[in-house]
C-alpha cells in the first residue's frame, strides 16, 4: 500500500481513525513514531491541515488537539523518506532505496530528535533535528561496515558504565550517564557516547600542546603516534552534535549466528523498577538510578532478532569477555516455516510474537519466575502459544459449514482453512496467547481461531462450494483452484475429534450435538507423500506402524517410512492428531490436511465458479470462458459424482452460481453483463445417470433455461444472491449498482420464459459492488398491509460492508411490477465503521444459517458477547483481498 493511517484507542476501547496520510509513490517498507516532548517550543497548530511542501507531498492530518503529539517518518520504494508533524513537515530522498527508520530523542537533550534510516547503499544515516516548530532534519554522519542491505534499525537507551567501569569513552558525570545503543540489520550493534561538545573541541589543542616538538625522539611507547593522531584529527569519529553535546558513535558488537538474511529485530523493553534494582546493576553501573529513570542497564538490555533461517535469538551483553552472546533461539524445526520476517517483544518482556512467510503470527512465552528475584530475558523456557493467524493472499471465497457454525475459506495463498469458534477453557495463571488475559473468575470463553487447514495447493484458488451432508457420513466440500479439475475433499477422524472437543465436549450443547450425528470420518488424517500431488488418506494403524520405524519417525511421517536420522526437515509428512486447544501455526501447516475423495474431470479452462444445492446432491462448476461453448454450466451428482448436464446460456466467463433455499432454481451471473436462471424439472436419481461422462442430451432435459436476462447492468455482474422465499433476487455488477429482481409467480412455480421484473435499484454506491447476500430470515410482516421487510447485505470495492432493509412499498408508479408484485424501498440499516471495514474489495458474503450449511443454530446469547438475552443474532462472514476474514454479528429484538 502505498498510504497508511492513523488510529486511536479511546478511553472506551473503541478505535477510531485520525488520519491518512497519503504521498509515497511505491509501497510503504516501513514506519517509525515517536512522541514529541510537550512545551511551547514545539507547539503545533490545532486543527486539520492539508499542507502541500515543495516535493509536492500532501497528506490529510488530524487536529492536535490535548491528545499525544506524535512525529511519524515512512520509507518506502520510492526512495523517499517523509516525515510527517501535523502535515508532511518535510521529504528527502537519496539514491539508494530507504527501507527502515527509526526515532528517539538525545539522552541529554529530549527535545532533539536522533533519526536513523537504513536501506540499499548498506549504510546507516543519522540525521538530527533541533526543537522548535520549524526545526526540520539534517544530516548528521554515517555508519559504515554492513555488507548487505540495512532491512532494521533500533534505539535503545542504557544507564552507561562508571567513570572506572567499562570505559565508556571520556568524560563523566552527567555526560556518561546515559548511553545510546543502536542496532542494525544485519547483526551491528552501535554505540553512541555523550560528551561535552567543548571538551571535544578542544581536544585537538590540548593533543597539539601534548606532543613533542618536530624531530624530538618519543617520550615512551605509550606516547601516541604522530600519524595516528593526524589520522583522528582530521578524520573523527562519526558524531552527532546538539547545542551542548557531542554523541561519538563507534562499534560496540558485531552479532554472528544466524545463517540467512536478518529482517527485523527490537530491543527489549525496560524492565520494571524493582528487576532492574534487584538485578545486577553493579556491574553495569548504576542499576538501581538506571530503574529509577526507566532504562536498561547494560546486562539487562536484550536484542531480539529475526531471519529468515527459521530462528529468533535474543542477545545478551556478557560483562566478564564484553561480548554480547546468544543467550536463546526461538523457532521452528519443521519443514512447514519458511523463516520470519519480523518480532516484537510483549510487555515486560515475557512474551515474543513473530510473523512469518505464511501470515500466521508465533508467540512464545516465558513462564513467571518461582522465585521473587526476575531471571534474565534470555534464560528459562520460552514456551509456543497460540496466536491468531489469517491468509496472506487475498480470500475468493468462503461458506458456511460443517456443523454450521464454522467458516471455510479459500485464498490466491493456495490455502484452504476452516475458521471456528473454539471454547477456550482458561486458567488464572495459564492461558496461551490470545487477545489478553481472561478477567478474574472467567473460566471459558468463545474464541474464533483457525482449527484445520484442510489443503494447501500448487495453485491459486478460485471457488468452493460446502456440501450439506447427513449425520453419520462425511463432512465434505467442493474446490476448484486455477485448473480444470474440481477435487472434493472429506473431513479425517482427527477433525472430526478436534471439532468435538473445541466445541467442549459432552461439556457443552454444540459438543454433545455432534456426538450425536455419529460422524465419521475418511481415515484419521492426511498427508502428501514426496512428489505427490494429491492428499492421501493417513490410517491409524499406519500410524502405528511408524510409532516403531525409527527416532524420527514418531515425529511424525504418519505413513510408513523408517528412520529420518536428518532430522524432521527430511520427514516427508507429519502425523494428525487430535488438539483440545486452539491449535498452533506448526500444527496446522502439517497435521490437518483432508484427504482427496474424488478428482472431477471435464472443464477445458481453469474452474472459477461453483456451488452446491441445499440438499447436497448437486455441484454447479462453471470455468474461465470467451466462448459460449466454454461457458457452459456443468452439474455433477454428488453421489455418483458424474455429470448430470451442460446448461449454455452465457458467452463469458460465469462469475458466480447460486442455488435458490428449495434447491429448484439455478441462478448464474455472467461477465456478458447478464444473469440466467435455470429450474430443475423432476429430482435427479441415481438411475438416470448416465454411464458415460459427458451428460447425454436426455439429461440436460432435467434442466429448463426459466429466463437470461440481457443487459441487466452495465459491467460485469460479480454476485448474485436469493432471498429465503425465493421471490427475489439480486446481483451487484461493477457498474456501481445493486438491483434486486422479483420473479413472476415466485420461485419454483416461475414459468419458463418469464422475464424477473425490477423491483428496486440502490442508490448509487462510490465503487463497484462486488458481493451481495440475502439474510436468511423470513420476509418480516409479508401478511401485513405495506408488504414484508428483507435484509441484504452489500459488500463494495473499497472494503465497505453495508446492510440494507427492503421494504414492499406499495405498486411501482410506472406499473411495471402490476404483474409481479409491489416496488420495494430500499434504507441503509448500518455500514462497517472504518475500523472493522476490509481494507481492499470484498470478494463473499454469507450468512450463517442459509438452507445447506448445516444446523447449528446462533445461540440468543453466545458466549462470546457476554450475553445480552433476549435477542436473536445472525452472523455475517465476509472474505476480501486484504487477505482478511471477517465475522461481523448483528442482533435484532426477537
Amino acid at each position: 500500500m502505498r498510504s497508511y493511517w492513523i488510529g486511536q484507542l479511546r478511553a472506551v476501547g473503541s478505535p477510531g481513525r485520525l488520519a491518512v496520510l497519503s504521498g509515497h509513490s511505491a509501497p510503504v517498507t516501513s514506519l517509525a513514531v515517536h512522541r514529541l516532548p510537550s512545551g511551547p517550543a514545539d507547539s503545533t497548530t490545532a486543527g486539520a491541515s492539508g499542507d502541500v511542501d515543495d516535493t509536492g507531498v500532501a497528506g490529510t492530518t488530524p487536529n492536535a488537539g490535548p491528545g499525544p503529539r506524535l512525529l511519524v517518518v515512512s520509507t518506502a520504494g520510492d526512495s523517499d523518506v517523509i516525515v510527517w508533524r501535523c502535515g508532511p513537515a518535510e521529504s528527502g530522498s537519496g539514491r539508494e532505496g530507504a527501507t527502515t527508520a527509526a526515532l528517539t530523542h538525545l539522552p541529554l537533550e529530549p527535545e532533539w530528535t536522533l533519526l536513523a534510516t537504513g536501506g540499499t547503499d548498506r549504510k546507516v544515516h543519522l540525521h538530527v533535528r533541533p526543537p522548535g516548530p520549524t526545526g526540520r532534519f539534517a544530516p548528521a554522519c554515517v555508519l559504515e561496515g554492513h555488507e548487505n542491505w540495512v532491512r532494521g534499525v533500533a534505539f535503545c537507551h542504557v544507564a552507561a558504565a562508571a567513570a572506572a567501569g567499562e570505559g565508556a569513552g571520556g568524560g563523566g558525570g552527567e555526560a556518561a550517564a546515559t548511553e545510546l545503543l543502536l542496532a542494525s540489520v544485519y547483526g551491528r550493534i552501535w554505540r553512541l557516547t555523550p560528551q561535552p561538545l567543548a571538551q571535544e573541541a578542544d581536544a585537538p589543542a590540548a593533543a597539539a600542546a601534548a606532543a613533542p616538538a618536530a624531530g624530538a625522539p618519543p617520550a615512551g611507547v605509550d606516547h601516541e603516534d604522530p600519524l595516528a593522531r593526524l589520522i583522528r584529527r582530521y578524520a573523527p569519529k562519526p558524531h552527532v552534535d546538539s547545542h551542548r553535546t557531542r554523541y561519538v558513535a563507534t562499534s560496540e558488537a558485531l552479532l554472528i549466528g544466524h545463517e540467512d538474511w536478518v529482517h527485523g529485530l527490537q530491543w527489549a523493553p525496560p524492565p520494571p523498577p524493582a528487576a532492574a534494582a534487584e538485578g545486577d546493576g553493579a556491574a553495569s553501573g548504576g542499576g538501581p538510578a538506571a530503574a529509577a529513570r526507566g532504562l536498561h542497564t547494560r546486562t539487562s538490555a536484550a536484542l531480539l532478532t529475526a531471519s529468515m533461517d527459521r530462528t529468533m535469538v535474543i542477545w545478551h551483553y556478557e560483562p566478564s569477555s564484553g561480548l554480547w552472546m546468544n543467550e536463546a533461539s526461538l523457532g521452528d524445526a519443521g519443514a512447514s516455516c519458511l523463516g520470519y520476517f519480523g518480532g516484537v517483544w510483549g510487555p515486560g518482556g515475557s512474551a515474543i510474537l513473530a510473523h512469518g512467510f505464511t501470515g500466521a503470527l508465533h508467540l512464545w512465552r516465558r513462564p513467571p519466575a518461582p522465585t521473587p528475584a526476575p531471571a534474565p530475558l534470555g534464560s528459562g523456557p520460552w514456551l509456543p502459544s497460540h496466536a491468531l493467524g489469517g491468509h496472506f493472499g487475498p480470500v475468493v471465497d468462503l461458506g458456511w459449514g460443517l456443523d454450521g457454525g464454522c467458516v471455510l475459506s479459500v485464498s490466491e495463498d493456495q490455502t484452504a482453512r476452516v475458521h471456528a469458534g473454539a471454547v477456550w477453557r482458561r486458567g488464572g495463571g495459564g492461558g496461551s496467547g490470545g487477545d489478553g488475559g481472561a478477567e478474574e473468575g472467567e473460566r471459558e470463553r468463545l474464541h474464533w481461531c483457525e482449527i484445520a487447514r484442510s489443503q494447501i495447493h500448487g495453485h491459486d484458488f478460485r471457488c468452493l462450494a460446502m456440501l450439506a451432508t447427513p449425520p453419520g457420513s462425511n463432512f465434505a466440500y467442493v474446490s476448484g483452484a486455477e485448473e480444470k479439475v474440481l477435487r472434493v475433499l472429506e473431513a479425517p477422524q482427527a477433525f472430526v475429534d478436534t471439532l468435538v472437543a473445541l466445541r467442549g465436549g459432552e461439556a457443552s450443547a454444540q459438543g454433545r450435538a455432534l456426538l450425536a450425528e455419529g460422524r465419521r470420518g475418511h481415515g484419521f488424517g492426511a498427508a502428501v507423500a514426496a512428489l505427490g500431488l494429491s492428499n492421501k488418506a493417513v490410517f491409524e494403524d499406519d500410524a502405528a506402524a511408524v510409532g516403531g520405524g525409527g527416532g524420527n519417525a514418531g515425529v511424525g511421517s504418519g505413513m510408513p517410512g523408517g528412520d529420518y536420522a536428518d532430522g524432521p526437515d527430511f520427514v516427508p509428512c507429519a502425523a494428525p492428531q487430535v488438539v483440545r486447544e486452539p491449535p498452533l501455526e506448526e500444527h496446522l501447516a502439517q497435521n490437518t490436511l483432508w484427504p482427496e475423495a474424488h478428482k472431477l474431470y471435464g472443464h477445458g479452462n481453469d474452474v472459477f465458479a461453483a456451488a452446491a444445492s441445499p440438499d447436497g446432491s448437486l455441484v454447479a462448476s462453471a470455468c474461465k470462458a470467451q466462448t459460449a461453448s466454454t461457458a457452459a454450466i456443468w452439474v455433477w451428482c454428488a453421489r455418483t459424482w458424474r455429470p448430470l448436464a451442460q446448461l449454455r446460456a452465457h458467452t463469458l466467463t460465469v462469475t458466480q452460481l447460486e442455488w435458490s433455499p428449495t434447491g429448484a432454481l439455478l441462478a448464474a451471473a455472467s461477465r456478458d453483463r447478464t444473469f440466467s436462471i435455470f429450474r430443475r424439472r423432476d429430482p435427479p436419481t441415481a438411475e438416470a445417470v448416465p454411464a458415460a461422462a459427458g451428460g447425454a442430451a436426455g439429461d440436460e432435459a432435467a434442466f429448463e433455461l426459466v429466463c437470461r436476462t440481457k443487459a441487466a447492468h452495465g459491467r460485469v455482474i460479480w454476485s448474485v444472491s436469493w432471498s429465503l422465499d425465493e421471490r427475489l433476487l439480486a446481483t451487484a455488477s461493477r457498474d456501481e449498482t445493486v438491483k434486486v429482481w422479483r420473479l413472476p409467480g415466485g420461485g419454483g412455480d416461475t414459468a419458463a420464459g418469464a422475464a424477473p421484473v425490477l423491483a428496486a435499484t440502490l442508490p448509487q454506491f462510490p465503487c463497484a459492488a462486488t458481493a451481495v447476500a440475502f439474510a436468511p430470515t423470513p420476509a418480516t410482516n409479508a401478511a401485513a398491509a405495506g408488504g414484508g421487510e428483507y435484509l441484504l447485505a452489500v459488500g463494495l470495492e473499497n472494503g465497505a460492508v453495508q446492510l440494507w432493509k427492503l421494504t414492499e412499498a406499495g405498486p411501482a408508479a410506472d406499473g411495471s411490477a402490476g404483474g409481479g408484485g409491489p416496488a420495494l424501498a430500499a434504507t441503509r440499516l448500518w455500514e462497517a465503521a472504518d475500523a472493522w471495514c476490509h481494507a481492499a474489495a470484498v470478494r463473499r458474503l454469507r450468512w450463517r444459517g442459509a438452507p445447506g450449511t448445516g444446523g447449528q443454530p446462533l445461540p440468543a446469547a453466545p458466549a462470546q458477547d457476554g450475553g445480552r438475552g433476549g435477542a436473536a443474532a445472525l452472523q455475517l462472514a465476509s472474505g476480501s483481498d486484504d487477505h482478511s476474514v471477517r465475522v461481523f454479528t448483528f442482533r435484532r429484538p426477537s
